[in-house]
């Protein structure tokens, strides 16, 4: 299900991001016109929805480059605590950043500020980023859990 969602969020995120840029170009360079300056701020808050999401489905792929040079240049008995370690750096700082766009979202909402053109309230923009992050930290807690089973599977192979 929530798989589904985040696939489904940036489809429609890329669509209408897309659409809106291109109408803006079209407005802009070949009729000559200003275009709706909306246009453009609306397509930076879309490319945020993107940039988050997309970076916690890239995460749940494990999609993410992390130090792979390194990874490869690893002993293969070292692999799994490298990957243990990556993982929860990762995790520490997802939850840092969590925190910290959850804190910037509340002190946004307290202002209650609204963006310069279309008018939504900035603390709207900032969920993408907070979510993002939540899943992240979610899906980092489940790769560490399937590293710890790496670990346990690695030892009991090394023990027979």
């Amino acid at each position: 299900m929530l798989r589904k969602f985040e696939e489904w969020a940036l489809i429609i995120s890329l669509s209408v991001m897309s659409l809106l840029a291109f109408y803006q170009v079209i407005t802009r360079y070949i009729f000559t016109s200003l275009g709706f300056p909306w246009v453009e701020e609306l397509v930076r808050h879309f490319f945020v929805l993107i940039t988050f999401i997309g970076a916690a489905v890239l995460m749940r792929k494990k999609g993410h480059q992390g130090v792979e040079v390194l990874f490869r240049l690893l002993p293969s008995q070292i692999k799994p605590y490298f990957q243990l370690y990556a993982d929860l750096c990762s995790f520490i700082f997802a939850l840092v950043a969590s925190y910290a766009s959850l804190q910037l979202l509340l002190k946004q909402r307290a202002l209650r500020l609204l963006t310069t053109s279309t008018r939504i309230r900035t603390y709207v923009i900032t969920i993408p980023i907070v979510l993002g992050f939540i899943l992240i930290a979610y899906y980092l807690v489940r790769h560490l859990i399937a590293d710890c089973k790496n670990l346990s599977k690695e030892k009991s192979v090394r023990q027979k």
